[in-house]
């Protein structure tokens, strides 16, 4: 695949992406993770991840993912209110050594299901109320 059409993908992916070296340091990283993070690739690449994500969950399945070359998930919370799927894998020694991050955004979705949850909760009340009656 052409260096410009990876590029591409990853511009138009609705999902963040980070690359990350064998050591945690980010080599790469696509708008959608900037948006979510707050930060700018520019800026980013060549720091640790603890640095840009500021989340110690996120940094801890990095880590793990690292040291037993292993996929990691994980549903985390972050300080900013997103509720997170962070999927981490290992990319094995050859071209690129490290790991691929990918953040899901589902604060959206877990908002609904909550709200799902009430309103069927309400409404059980409301029905045993009735039935009282």
């Amino acid at each position: 695949m052409k260096k410009s059409t990876l590029v591409t993908v990853l511009s138009t992916m609705a999902d963040g992406v980070i690359v990350t070296d064998p050591k945690g340091k980010i080599l790469l990283a696509n708008s959608a993770a900037e948006n979510l993070f707050d930060f700018r690739e520019s800026k980013a690449i060549g720091k640790p991840l603890i640095e840009v994500v500021i989340n110690h969950e996120i940094d801890n399945l990095l880590t793990k993912c690292l040291s037993t070359y292993s996929k990691r998930i994980a549903q985390v919370d972050t300080t900013t209110g997103l509720f997170l799927r962070v999927i981490a894998v290992p990319l094995r020694p050859g071209n690129i050594s490290g790991a691929l991050l990918l953040f899901q955004d589902l604060t959206e979705m877990r908002s609904l299901q909550t709200m799902r949850r009430e309103f069927v909760g309400n409404v059980s009340h409301e029905l045993r109320t009735l039935w009282r009656l």
